[in-house]
Order: structure tokens, then C-alpha cells, then sequence
């Protein structure tokens, strides 16, 4: 089937006591869900938000990030999926990754059913021929996430 094939995920994983920080202008989209711990995060140069996992925000090329850990916190745990493609252009002319009204920050209501979600997909975007399945389950992650 190529009905998915306009997307394609570079990256999906997890860490569970990141210490690092990432100062970057992104080549492709992506979903960051710190699970727990405190990160801050700046958004081209702008405004600092000081965030407590569990937390989700969206990265996206058009824009440079800044995020690390909160001097003096411990690390934390953080999930990540990144994607580029055709279909991207979809979602955020559809307002589906509204990358004109970012930061796009949520706090999953239901914490432990999106970290199962985010986990289900990060498995599926590793496993060879569930490509379909890990692109459904990111417009469903997606979509709950615009829904705050």
C-alpha cells in the first residue's frame, strides 16, 4: 500500500535521563513529550516557558528551539518522534500542526493513556512494515494534542 508513503519518520525514541540540550533550527517535524522532569524551552529567541512533564510541544523547520532541563532539576525523561513529508503540508494547512500558532504545548489530561500512545507509536516506527500503523497512530497523537 502507498497510501502513507508521503510521510516519513527519521526518529523516534526516548531517553530516559536526558541531561542534554538541544540549540537547533530542525530539518524535519517532530512531537517532544517529556514524560517527567522540567524543561525550559524558548522558541526563537522569544519568550523562555518553564514546563513540568508531564508535557508535550511540537518542533517544526520553520523555527528555532531551544530546550534543556531547568538549572538544577534532574533529568529528564523525554520521548520524541520526528517526520517530514508530503502529508506534513496537510497538516498544517489543515490545522493540524499549526506551526503559526506555536509554542503548541499540552498537558496530556490523561498523562499515562498519551505515554502509552507515544510509546505504542515509537515501537511502530521502529518495527519493519508497520510504517501504515505508526502514521495513523501520529495523526491520532497529533489530533489530541490540538484538542487541549
Amino acid at each position: 500500500m502507498k497510501y502513507f508513503d508521503d510521510l516519513t519518520i527519521v526518529l523516534a525514541g526516548g531517553l530516559e535521563q536526558n541531561q542534554y540540550s538541544m540549540n537547533t533550527h530542525p530539518t524535519y517535524c517532530g512531537i517532544q513529550f517529556v514524560l517527567s522532569g522540567k524543561v525550559r524551552l524558548q522558541i526563537d529567541h522569544g519568550k523562555v516557558y518553564h514546563l513540568t512533564g508531564p508535557v508535550a510541544f511540537l518542533t517544526h523547520p520553520d523555527h528555532f528551539y531551544y530546550y534543556t532541563n531547568e538549572p538544577g532539576s534532574p533529568p529528564r525523561h523525554h520521548l520524541w518522534c520526528c517526520f517530514y513529508g508530503e502529508r506534513v503540508r496537510r497538516f498544517t494547512e489543515g490545522g493540524l500542526f499549526p506551526v503559526h500558532e506555536l509554542p503548541r504545548i499540552t498537558f496530556p489530561a490523561d498523562a499515562e493513556a498519551f505515554e502509552f500512545k507515544f510509546r505504542k507509536l515509537i515501537h511502530l516506527a521502529n518495527t519493519p512494515y508497520a510504517h501504515d500503523h505508526a502514521v495513523l497512530l501520529l495523526e491520532n497523537i497529533l489530533l489530541e494534542m490540538s484538542n487541549p
